[in-house]
């Protein structure tokens, strides 16, 4: 049993208990979908290995007691401690609470956790092409045709990477989704749109369909995928998509746009320490972590680091998102206390900056 397959178990088990103990005590019969959906995990593994598995809760909570690496499969987890346990003393545990994700969509987020692990399995083996190349493929490419994919991974920067695309964590069978007649794209994240109620369709992202709408001229139509030709199609898993797919069109576009420029930019440099290494006339180094916020908060902006080897360190919004009002936020001293070094642009700003400098240069 791979040890990712066991790390997704036991992440919707520990989101599923935390979301469980928020519940009112009159409603704590119902079974968060995170903890149903890792107790269905846990019960396929546990039968796989020859293990016994909690039928029902009251089973759940008495083994949630025992230390995690007691269940055969977790015995080789490294990051899991030796005596943790998901209930300590009759509470939800510390590390229960440290390994459970937050936020509304805790299923997107565990699906999410397969480029955490691209991302490490690169960083520990020198595979800065192979990280580059798959995050490039999963943003231009959210629904691929199989044999294509084939090829992907025939290749160099991929055969590295080939068991976690191989048990589907990345791209899974169109034919999994909702059955359609026809598969339609959306024309800005080439993504499948989800059908309503009355026939029509529309982008799984709302911000997008908003984009695509506001520029119609700018996105023409995409062809469909007849549902006879369902089966030769591939998706990327939702959270892959939600996470990796749309903020990553941002970096893209903002790269192309700076190299379009003369600037040199290296995208996710260093198995993504980063979004954008600008390099301009001058010796200017720029990192850049472009942010598609939908709210910033001075604690989202702490999470972003100073880079010593860049001259100037931004996080750079796409100016879609004006509404944010970043010259007000600017002027507030909770968000200049938490940017400290770091500048907050708007991707025009930044790119008349750089546009400058290549101005300056050149008289």
């Amino acid at each position: 049993m791979k040890e990712i397959d066991i790390t997704k178990t036991l992440q919707y088990l520990a989101t599923g208990l935390v979301e469980w103990e928020k519940l009112d005590l009159d409603k704590r019969n119902e079974i968060p979908k995170a903890l149903r959906i890792g107790m269905s995990k846990l019960s396929a593994i546990s039968i796989l290995e020859g293990e016994t598995a909690p039928t029902n809760l009251p089973e759940f909570f008495q083994w949630a007691t025992q230390p995690i690496k007691s269940w055969k499969p977790a015995e080789k987890v490294e990051f899991i401690p030796e005596d943790a346990a998901f209930i300590d003393d009759g509470l939800v545990s510390d590390f229960a609470r440290d390994f459970a994700l937050s936020g509304k969509n805790s299923i997107a987020q565990v699906q999410e956790y397969i480029l955490k692990k691209i991302k490490d399995y690169c960083t520990e083996n020198s595979l800065e092409d192979s990280y580059h190349d798959v995050r490039k493929l999963i943003i231009a490419t959210p629904v691929i045709r199989r044999t294509e994919l084939e090829d992907y991974l025939d290749s160099r920067t991929f055969r590295p990477l080939n068991d976690y695309f191989k048990n589907q964590e990345i791209y899974k069978p169109l034919t999994n989704l909702d059955e359609y007649d026809e598969y339609h794209l959306c024309p800005r994240c080439k993504y499948i749109k989800r059908q309503r109620r009355d026939g029509s369709y529309s982008c799984k992202n709302a911000f997008c369909q908003r984009v695509v709408a506001e520029n119609p001229n700018k996105f023409p139509s995409l062809s469909p995928i007849p549902k006879k030709e369902a089966d030769q199609w591939l998706v990327v898993s939702y959270g892959v998509y939600l996470y990796g797919t749309i903020p990553g069109i941002w970096e893209v576009k903002l790269a192309e746009d700076l190299t379009n420029l003369g600037a040199k930019v290296t995208l996710w440099p260093h198995v993504d320490w980063y979004d954008l290494l600008v390099e301009l006339p001058g010796n200017i180094k720029w990192a850049i972590d472009v942010k598609d916020w939908s709210y910033i908060t001075p604690e989202r902006v702490k999470e972003v680091r100073v880079q010593s080897e860049a001259t100037e360190t931004f996080i750079v919004i796409p100016d879609a998102r004006e509404s944010l009002r970043i010259p007000v936020i600017r002027r507030q001293k909770a968000y200049r206390d938490a940017l400290g070094k770091l500048q907050l642009k708007l991707s025009s700003e930044i790119f008349e900056a750089a546009k400058k400098i290549f101005k300056v240069t050149q008289q």
